[in-house]
């Protein structure tokens, strides 16, 4: 049964992946994806997912293969307490090493002025700190923020990460060929958009392939520090750390960073923070650190 088995852990994979986006079109209408009416129903979508996506691991774990997983199935989902703390610090401290060049550049041309505000004549102008308090209480109020630092990592790392990676686990697979296998279908999911570009932002259907592919790939390199990070830690908070903080900062913008009058502090503090990360990732994800016992064996 080995063989067989291993095809339909695979098969699992693809059918959460297929249900986590099947579920996002089964609302009427043809609102775009940032509004909050379609936002709100994506939340639902992606919780009912989220809702039977772990059955697969339970189902190998119990039935298929009972002695490959002598460890509770909370566990093999990254659902524990040992060294959790520890794990959302190491992962948000690696990828702040990654990303210190374009946070260094977020510092240098961060605007707290909102062009769209004004204060009535007469009025004292608030300072830095009561910007930023105001700017954050507008952003509380917006779907998009929910749902892109809240609703989209915690679905997605948990179908795609915690549902995903203990099936090929089980099988047999080298964790180096999990890392790099369940992050395909991550990026896969992504290649929706493609419609959502061409329907509501009447992008070409060229430009919009080849965003898409640039998504895929650039998900498909985040779902491989991800899936590394879960299996390493044996936590499902480190690839979420890793995903809220991904997300917020967004794609590094290069040449924006390039032609900035600090180019050489930027491209300096880039090449540092890329080379402590490179350095780091090993040592600071030693499998030791958090009793990692699911999967540490494996390294």
């Amino acid at each position: 049964m080995g063989q067989s088995a291993r095809g339909l852990a695979v098969l699992a994979c693809v059918a959460n992946a297929l249900s986590y986006v099947g579920l996002l079109y089964v609302w009427r209408g043809n609102l775009p994806r940032d509004h909050p009416t379609t936002i709100k129903r994506r939340i639902i979508s992606t919780t009912l997912a989220c809702s039977v996506a772990w059955l697969p691991v339970y189902f190998w774990a119990t039935r298929v293969k009972p002695m490959a997983a002598p460890i509770p199935v909370h566990g093999l989902l990254g659902l524990r307490l040992e060294g959790l703390g520890r794990a959302i610090v190491d992962s948000l401290y690696l990828c702040i090493t990654l990303f210190i060049g374009p946070l260094v550049y977020f510092v240098y041309t961060i605007d707290l002025e909102d062009p769209n505000e004004s204060n009535p004549p007469g009025l004292e102008q608030p300072g830095a700190l009561g910007k930023l308090a105001a700017r954050v209480r507008r952003l509380v109020g917006d779907w998009r923020l929910w749902r892109n630092l809240v609703a989209a990592p915690l679905t997605e790392e948990w179908v795609f990460r915690a549902c995903m990676a203990p099936l090929l686990v089980m099988e047999g697979l080298p964790l180096v060929r999990v890392v790099l296998l369940t992050p395909l279908f991550f990026g896969a999911a992504h290649l929706h958009h493609a419609a959502e570009l061409v329907r509501h932002q009447h992008m070409p259907l060229g430009r919009a392939l080849a965003a898409v592919t640039f998504q895929f790939a650039y998900t498909t390199l985040f779902g491989w520090l991800a899936t590394f990070l879960f299996l390493r830690t044996g936590h499902l908070a480190a690839p979420l750390a890793a995903h809220v903080f991904c997300n917020w900062a967004g794609f590094p913008p290069f040449g924006e960073m390039w032609e900035h009058p600090r180019a050489i502090v930027l491209l300096l503090t880039t090449a540092g923070g890329l080379v402590t990360f490179v350095l780091q990732l090993g040592r600071m994800t030693a499998p030791s650190r958090y009793g990692n016992e699911v999967y540490g064996a494996g390294w």
